[in-house]
């Protein structure tokens, strides 16, 4: 590196503070608070996901972008449970088109080949290490047992004596799964298995088996399907499940799922809206998910409406995330903005695929290197509480300027707002007014390119150390307006808000 770099090096992160604060007199928009809660979300609102094939090892995606038999997951490596404590309270989710093909072999001898019409094996010493590892890392598990052509009587109805066998194994060594959710993506076997396919009205009965059989075992955790794929542009592609479902079995169900993807990677068969650098930066295409939100909640209304509602699935881009672009800055404006609006739009969890592995990872799974969703994620667990607020901007405001509004997960009263801009020449000049206050501590995200996989915290780079311990992530104290600068996404503190929905 030259001299001239060096010095663009050291002088980068001083210009770009230099670009956050705000001394002008007046502000282009000022944004006020409505003092009541929206809705609440779980704590474990943002949660993650390892696949099934990673699990067991299956055909999972490579870094030469194609599909693979893999080794199973090492669950062994500190630097990653460090890593995965700062994501800490989650659900881990164990689920994915390969769940819909492993047999269950809870005991001790080793079994070589799969019995006929399963693909993969989930071995005893596979499953007490995601045991222990949920085990010591605090997290709650959701796992999707298998509702393809394997486990089926003659009639095709499903049949739970190998789903039966983990559960109680997992009993027996007090695993923590709170939730068996039956099935991946049951719009899309055609694709996956064949001929074999399962119809709405199919699909209930299968899960009227399931309720029977948790309660045969006695199992305290909940039952959640069909987690049907909803593609943008298109919706429930496939074999439609969710309205037929619902009216038939909507009432047995503990916890409706379903799966988004804003866009499709080159590795998919079939593309509706393929992933491109600057497509989710656009704010139409950000709140497509809305539409297929909202029509699923008003089926759930009318014929399930004691569920919980969760999006069991989402990433970047579909099959795998997109090479080059899903773990760089740019995936972090449709991360953070799509927390904002499924938390606003009654989703009580949100699963991210994945916690490491393919493009749409949080963290590399071969170098451990935390993406900047990542370091997005962690600064939204410790900023975002779970009580959803409902921010005022002005009409005229642009629609490339986002805002996002939760209590503070911890201290009473206080209020952390979530400013996104997408606009790539427009700078925005923020005010507050109501219950804010003044005064505040900003987290500025940025980073030097949209395809960077480096980020800046108020100019300062971020990077774990070794062992997976993170910087101090503190954010910086100021008062009055800001300016929000294009391409950037901001947390802003207000801990003197003092709004008394925030406190218990």
């Amino acid at each position: 590196m030259n001299l001239i770099s060096r010095q663009k090096q050291r002088l980068l992160p001083l210009l770009l503070l230099s670009t956050i604060l705000c001394s002008c007199s007046k502000a282009d928009y000022r944004i006020d608070l409505e003092e009541n809660v929206l809705t609440t979300v779980d704590e474990k609102f943002l949660s993650f996901a390892l696949d099934s094939a990673q699990l067991v090892g299956g055909m999972w995606w490579i870094p030469d972008g194609y599909s693979a038999i893999v080794e199973p997951y090492n669950f062994d490596r500190e630097k990653l449970k460090n890593l995965t404590k700062e994501l800490l309270p989650a659900y881990i989710r164990f689920g994915g088109s390969e769940a819909d093909t492993i047999y269950y072999h809870m005991q001790e001898n080793a079994l070589d080949t799969a019995p006929e019409d399963f693909k993969f094996i989930l071995s005893k010493e596979q499953w007490d290490k995601a045991c222990d590892f949920a085990k010591e890392l605090d997290l709650d598990i959701l796992f999707t047992l298998n509702a393809g052509p394997g486990p089926r009587n003659a009639d095709k109805s499903w049949q739970g004596e190998n789903a039966k066998a983990l559960i109680e194994y997992s009993q027996s060594i007090e695993c923590p799964v709170k939730v068996w959710e039956l099935g991946n993506e049951i719009n899309g076997f055609f694709a996956l298995h064949g001929l074999f396919t399962r119809t709405g009205g199919e699909y209930a009965q299968d899960i009227a088996e399931a309720k029977t059989l948790l309660a045969e075992v006695q199992s305290a955790a909940k039952l959640a399907g069909p987690s049907s794929a909803y593609w943008p542009g298109e919706g429930e592609l496939g074999i439609e499940i969710m309205p037929t479902f619902l009216e038939k079995a909507g009432s047995t169900i503990d916890i409706l799922t379903w799966h988004y993807y804003p866009q499709q990677s080159e590795r998919c068969p079939l593309n509706s809206l393929l992933a491109e650098e600057k497509t989710l930066l656009n704010p139409d295409h950000l709140d497509e998910i809305l539409s297929w939100n909202d029509e699923i909640l008003a089926m759930k209304a009318e014929h399930a409406p004691n569920a919980e509602f969760w999006l069991g699935e989402t990433g970047h881009a579909q099959c795998g995330g997109q090479q080059e672009i899903s773990g760089t800055y740019v995936s972090l404006f449709w991360w953070l903005d799509q927390l904002g609006l499924a938390a606003q739009s009654g989703n009580k969890v949100v699963i991210r695929q994945t916690l490491t592995g393919a493009d749409y990872q949080l963290i590399d799974e071969t170098s451990l290197k935390p993406t900047p969703d990542y370091y997005g994620s962690v600064l939204w667990k410790r900023l975002m509480g779970s009580k959803v607020l409902s921010p005022v901007l002005p009409e005229n405001r642009p629609k490339t300027l986002r805002a996002y509004a939760h209590c503070h997960p911890q201290m009473d009263g206080s209020v952390t707002l979530l400013l996104i801009n997408l606009s790539e020449t427009d700078s925005f000049d923020v005010d507050f007014s109501g219950p804010f206050g003044k005064s505040y501590q900003y987290y500025d995200l940025r980073a030097a390119e949209l395809l960077s996989t480096d980020l800046l915290l108020n100019g300062q780079p971020l990077s774990a150390n070794e062992n997976g311990t993170l910087p101090s992530l503190d954010g910086e104290k100021s008062s009055g307006a800001i300016s929000i600068v294009p391409l950037s996404n901001t947390f802003l503190h207000f801990e003197k808000a003092n709004l008394s929905v925030c406190t218990p």
